[in-house]
């Protein structure tokens, strides 16, 4: 009898673990390491969006004296009946930079501000669409100051298969600095309707 609940057990085990595989797909080709994180994500809970975030960081991401400090990227796949569009973009990642330096629980005073983004359109071919962004964000880890994150974000809709999948690479490094080569050479693993 024994025998038989460890047999069951494993192949239970196993079951759940392809499910989750399958359901939450590696997107983007790289050896950094790397968070999974299901919506509603916890500390954002506002973001009204279906699927799931991968987060991607280089060894110097919390070190300030590192030119990778603060430089990361992450990519979200999610349900979407159209493109995702700027006041989208600068919505949830207010919400979500917010979220995450828990500013609502922050004595709010002349120096902590709640997060501001500004997202403009800069190219559209078929069903990629490019951005570039600017967020303003209290970085509440390491410095305790106000700080200004580049961003970079490419959209990837498929409407056949009503999703989209967004990267956005962020740091406060201005775009000319060799980490945006770095960012800019990792990939989304698959770029097609089936991604």
């Amino acid at each position: 009898m024994l025998k038989y609940i460890t047999v069951t057990s494993l192949l239970f085990l196993s079951f759940f673990m392809n499910a989750q595989e399958t359901e939450h797909k590696k997107l983007l080709e790289t050896t950094w390491g790397a968070e999974l994180f299901t919506f509603p994500i916890n500390f954002a809970r506002g973001i009204p969006l279906d699927g799931y975030e991968e987060a991607i960081f280089p060894k110097g991401w919390a070190t300030e004296e590192s030119p990778e400090f603060w430089s990361y990227i992450f990519a979200w796949n999610v349900t979407a009946e159209v493109p995702l569009t700027s006041s989208n973009f600068e919505a949830y990642l207010e919400m979500y930079f917010d979220g995450l330096m828990d500013i609502a629980n922050i004595k709010n005073g002349d120096t902590i501000l709640p997060t501001n983004a500004l997202f403009i359109k800069s190219e559209e071919v078929e069903n990629k669409s490019q951005y570039t962004g600017k967020i303003r964000l209290y970085e509440g880890r390491y410095t305790k100051k106000m700080m200004i994150l580049n961003v970079l974000a490419t959209q990837y809709f498929c409407e056949t298969e009503k999703k989209t999948v967004v990267v956005f690479r962020f740091s406060p490094a201005e775009f000319e600095k060799p980490i945006w080569n770095t960012m800019n050479s990792i990939k989304l693993i698959d770029a097609e309707c089936n991604f």
